[in-house]
């Protein structure tokens, strides 16, 4: 009798194991979906994992959370009427942690797109490199922000297949990261 015990317990441990397993391979994603010229969050966007059923709408602030996703690399795909189809093919979702991605959503062209001369920050322009501004994805097309040269901490360029194989085919012209020093004040 002691010895079934011991045996019903070592098969509850290994069941208790296994499920804990099981759970330890999902992480979530979280961020937000942001309009690029007033800077302000995008509510209902549609954030999807792509190849699984898991979707988030954003909130009225632009925000999102999608958890139970399982780990590894996974295509992210954003979406929302009368804006850019944005897609990220490579986001690390790791176990028991959050991946957070920002976007900023380029408006969709007119019917007749007019080539834009000026850099007008959020302008839909032709395609070019993918800009990323302290975390923040600026979609393909869409000008970056007027950003004072005093305030940039780093600049970083990535071209080639090493964008391509870390941002996807959305950065297939290259990627240009900035990064900005941080004010007093946490600006």
């Amino acid at each position: 009798m002691f010895r079934r015990i011991l045996a019903a317990g070592g098969s509850a441990a290994a069941s208790m194991l296994i499920a804990g397993s099981a759970l330890a391979q999902v992480g979530a994603l979280s961020g937000a979906v942001y309009e690029p010229a007033s800077k302000t969050g995008l509510a209902g966007a549609e954030v999807q994992i792509v190849g699984t059923k898991l979707v988030a709408m954003t909130a009225a602030d632009g925000s999102y959370t999608i958890t139970d996703v399982p780990a590894g690399m996974r295509k992210v795909r954003i979406t929302r009427p009368g804006y850019l189809t944005f897609s990220l093919s490579e986001v690390r979702i790791e176990a028991l942690d959050t991946a957070h991605v920002y976007v900023a959503l380029a408006p969709e062209p007119a019917a007749h797109p007019h080539h834009v001369s000026t850099a007008e920050p959020g302008v839909v322009r032709e395609p070019g490199p993918m800009y990323i501004i302290d975390g923040v994805i600026l979609a393909s097309g869409v000008v970056p922000p007027k950003i004072d040269p005093k305030t940039i901490e780093s600049v970083e360029v990535i071209g080639g297949d090493a964008a391509r194989k870390m941002y996807g085919e959305s950065a297939v012209t290259g990627v240009i990261m900035i990064t900005t020093r941080k004010m007093p004040d946490g600006r």
